[in-house]
């Protein structure tokens, strides 16, 4: 008897940790955390933000979940946004606003932007990748790197740049 409540405990604790991940139904093949996330917007004079940069490595296309949070562990994904590059324009084309699963093309890179211009915010925090595929057997699928420039109506700063996971594929 005393084996068989220990089985009913051990697998409704089994349960309920894997129907948390269910719930959130992305189930990842990789990941990484993304520390020193920041986006600061006071008034049109300055403006500080994250960005960033996701390179898929394979022949594969991958989806990716990027989630956001705030000094106090609040999810604030809805005010990021994803680019892509451009070529005649010299500015970031858009591909999603304000949502955590974006596509990234076999070989193609994609920017996540932490903060949208004129909503006024101070956030620090951390970001959390991931990201899987189709093709199942796929172990590492990104490179990436993050860059945090400020601007002001007299100042454009690149930032300093630091990379995802030591600039190793996750």
């Amino acid at each position: 008897m005393k084996k068989a409540m220990k089985f009913v405990i051990a697998m409704a604790m089994v349960l309920m940790m894997s129907g948390g991940a269910m719930a959130q139904g992305f189930d990842a093949q990789g990941s990484a955390l993304v520390p020193n996330v920041v986006y600061s917007y006071h008034t049109n004079n300055y403006t500080q933000y994250t960005d960033i940069i996701l390179s898929n490595i394979t022949s594969s296309d991958v989806q990716c979940k990027v989630t956001v949070y705030d000094h106090n562990g609040n999810d604030v994904t809805s005010l990021c946004k994803v680019s892509t590059g451009s070529d005649n324009t010299g500015i970031p084309v858009a591909v999603v606003s304000g949502a955590e699963l974006f596509d990234i093309p076999a070989h193609s890179s994609r920017m996540v932007v932490v903060g949208r211009d004129h909503i006024a915010k101070y956030i620090i925090g951390y970001a959390v990748v991931e990201w899987k595929s189709s093709d199942t057997t796929l172990r590492r699928a990104l490179i990436g790197g993050v860059k945090t420039p400020a601007k002001s109506s007299s100042y454009h700063g690149k930032g300093g740049t630091a990379y995802i996971n030591n600039g190793q594929p996750f």
